[in-house]
C-alpha cells in the first residue's frame, strides 16, 4: 500500500522537525544587534554541541520566542517623572496642613473680599478629610503607574501630570461646594446682585 502512494509534492509527510528546519531556513538570519548577549553565544558557530542538543528535542519545545529590540531608556523622561512625583509628594504632605484647617483659609479669603465670616465648620472638616484621602489615593495610583511605565522603558511623565490635574480638580470642586453652601457667602452674593 505504501508503494501506491504518490510522491509528496509539498512536504505533506514531513516530520515536525523537518518543518521547523524548513521554516528556519526560509527566514533571513537575525542581526546580532537584535540578539540578547546570552542567546548570541548559542548562535555562534562555536556552539555546535548546543545546536545538536537542540535538534534532538522535539520542535514544540525548541520554538524560539520572537525577539523584540528593547526600548531605549529616556533619561529626560525619568528625570521629569521623578521630579513630578517628588513635587506631588510634597503637595500631598503640604495638603495635610492646609486642608486640616480649611475654615482659617476660607476666613482669610472672606476677609480679603469683605464677605463676612465663614460658619460651616462641620462641613469644612468633612471636606478637608475627603480632600486629604483623595489626594493620598490619587498619589498612590499615580506613583504606581509611573513606576510601572518607567520600568517598561515607556514614556511616563504624563501620568503625574494627569494625576495632579485630577487631584486639583477634585480639590477645587469640593472647596467650591463648601463655599457656595456657606450662609455668609450666600448673603454676600444676594447683597451684590
Amino acid at each position: 500500500m505504501a508503494e501506491n502512494r504518490q510522491e509528496p509534492e509539498y512536504g505533506e509527510y514531513a516530520t515536525p522537525q523537518d518543518q521547523a528546519d524548513a521554516i528556519a531556513k526560509a527566514f533571513p538570519p537575525v542581526s546580532p544587534l537584535l540578539t540578547p548577549a546570552d542567546r548570541a553565544a548559542a548562535m555562534t558557530p562555536a556552539a555546535p554541541a548546543a545546536r545538536a542538543a537542540r535538534t534532538a528535542v522535539p520542535a514544540a519545545r525548541t520554538a524560539t520566542p520572537v525577539l523584540t529590540p528593547s526600548r531605549p531608556r529616556r533619561r529626560w523622561d525619568l528625570a521629569i517623572s521623578i521630579g513630578l512625583l517628588a513635587y506631588g509628594l510634597l503637595t500631598v504632605f503640604g495638603g495635610f496642613v492646609q486642608y486640616s484647617d480649611i475654615p482659617v483659609i476660607i476666613n482669610q479669603a472672606y476677609a480679603a473680599q469683605r464677605i463676612g465670616e465663614f460658619t460651616s465648620f462641620e462641613q469644612a472638616e468633612t471636606v478637608g478629610t475627603t480632600i486629604m484621602v483623595a489626594n493620598v489615593a490619587l498619589y498612590a495610583i499615580t506613583a504606581f503607574l509611573t513606576v510601572r511605565l518607567l520600568r517598561a522603558h515607556r514614556l511616563a511623565f504624563y501620568v503625574p501630570l494627569i494625576g495632579g490635574a485630577v487631584a486639583a480638580t477634585i480639590t477645587v470642586i469640593l472647596i467650591l461646594t463648601l463655599v457656595i453652601n456657606d450662609p455668609a457667602f450666600r448673603e454676600f452674593v444676594a447683597s451684590v446682585t
